[in-house]
């Protein structure tokens, strides 16, 4: 046993060893309190076993894992200049996942900064340039039980957006599922 926990300076422990390993503490980790949980699924996904870390999200979020999945707010933040006038768009959408992945970050990504631009500029429109090529994304770092959680975070936003000197607008775009 101490072999497959400490396998000696310099070795590293074999795929076996370390496989059950990480069976032991997840084992151990759904039976203590959510924080204590949450430490064990941060050095797991710390250590690259980001499905170990998810197999304890319904234990450390018990009440948000609603309908088999976790529900998490994310937005994409595309930033322009409209004839001198500093202009952003929050990009919000909630987003649907069954606890298979502890970071969606990667998962979502392509599909937040894909939604259509707010300042294409056009024949009625000012003339917008783009600030920044790729649009900048968040996400808020646990799921939501409420709808009024996502909207406090993204009033949240807004607020360190405008304080930045922007005038902002939220665009509320479709539900992203992840299966």
């Amino acid at each position: 046993m101490e072999e497959a926990i400490n396998p000696g300076f310099g070795k590293d422990p074999s795929a076996e060893d370390k496989a059950n390993h990480q069976k032991a503490l997840v084992n151990i980790a759904k039976s203590v309190d959510p924080e204590k949980a949450k430490e064990v699924a941060s050095q797991l996904a710390n250590s690259g076993s980001d499905d170990k870390a998810a197999e304890l999200l319904p234990s450390i979020y018990p009440e948000r894992f609603i309908k088999n999945h976790f529900t998490y707010a994310a937005a994409s933040i595309e930033k322009a200049d409209c004839d001198g006038v500093k202009k952003a768009s929050i990009h919000y959408a909630k987003i649907k996942e069954p606890g298979k992945r502890y970071a969606i970050d990667t998962h979502v990504e392509p599909k937040l900064r894909s939604f259509s631009k707010s300042f294409g500029g056009g024949m009625f429109s000012s003339k917008c340039n783009p600030l920044e090529e790729v649009w900048p994304i968040a996400i808020k770092g646990e799921p939501i039980l409420k709808s009024k959680e996502a909207d406090m975070w993204l009033e949240d936003l807004k607020s360190k957006i405008e304080a930045q000197g922007f005038k902002v607008k939220i665009s509320k775009e479709s539900t992203i599922t992840l299966k």
